[in-house]
């Protein structure tokens, strides 16, 4: 389906749209809230300030989408593919994005807060300056993910992987930990909080 198809069977009142190819399509700046996307292909999309909003992208195909500013609150991207995808100030308060695949993904200054992003890989991610008050990463793979001055107060981080990760001025004793090993490049420079509840090891090089 082409973009301009897709956008005058959205004005004229249709949501559905699972399963639909819109490989490479130019949807930016585009409405498209509360619709239904569930499975479909929009690889690298230009989605670059387009409204997502509550919609479903489901395990959809964004694999190197620019999703610039894109409005992506209260959206469903349960199992989607965002490798490699350009989020950079991206909205993506309260999504719902458990085991969803953000590998190499860049979320600089994104705003994830409250979002369920337990189960993701978001390993690589660069999430520099991303705001993650109150986002779920239980279980998430942050293994040499980029979190340089992220906000996470009341994050949790519980049995989530952080091999790697760097951390610099990061205030983890606002974050919510658990009980994790962390392994951090030998010059990152974190706030250590409670050694009870999870294990520091640096890599010495």
């Amino acid at each position: 389906m082409k973009a301009c198809q897709l956008q005058k069977l959205y004005q004229q009142g249709e949501r559905y749209f699972a399963w639909t190819d819109l490989k490479l399509a130019n949807l930016s700046e585009v409405n498209l809230t509360e619709a239904e996307f569930w499975c479909s292909n929009l690889t690298y999309g230009d989605l670059s300030q387009a409204s997502f909003r509550a919609s479903n992208l489901g395990k959809c195909k964004l694999t190197g989408a620019t999703l610039w500013r894109t409005d992506l609150r209260e959206a469903n991207l349960t199992k989607a593919q965002l490798n490699q995808a350009i989020m950079i100030r991206a909205n993506l308060n309260n999504v719902k994005a458990q085991h969803a695949n953000f590998h190499s993904a860049d979320l600089r200054l994104a705003d994830l807060r409250g979002a369920d992003l337990s189960q993701a890989d978001l390993t690589k991610a660069n999430l520099s300056y991303a705001n993650l008050r109150g986002a779920n990463l239980r279980g998430a793979n942050l293994s040499q993910a980029n979190l340089t001055g992220a906000d996470v107060t009341d994050t949790i981080f519980q049995q989530a992987c952080l091999e790697d990760t760097i951390l610099e001025r990061v205030d983890l004793d606002k974050a919510i930990l658990g009980k994790f090993a962390v392994t951090v490049a030998s010059n990152t420079k974190i706030r250590v909080p409670d050694f009870e509840n999870y294990t520091l090891s640096r890599n010495i090089v």
